[in-house]
């Protein structure tokens, strides 16, 4: 298990990710807020698997020659 005050520390960092009152957080117990970092991660991380494949989905419309210089305009 990973330190209480570590577990805080990473929640007040994305306080603004997750629309939360950072007093809120001092509410919750070390298992709670464990769970909550656990949670807003893996959101975080589908969040972006579905971003990357919602671009690669796009880019493949536009022809094979094109791609690769379309990602690096679209993406520097």
């Amino acid at each position: 298990m990973v330190d209480a005050s570590v577990i805080y520390a990473n929640l007040l960092g994305m306080h603004h990710e997750l629309t939360l009152d950072p007093a809120l957080l001092n509410r919750l117990s070390a298992a709670e807020a464990e769970d909550l970092l656990t949670l807003a991660r893996a959101a975080n991380r589908r969040q972006h698997e579905r971003l990357d494949e919602a671009i690669t989905e796009t880019l493949e419309h536009l022809p094979r020659l094109v791609r690769i210089p379309a990602r690096k305009i679209l993406f520097k």
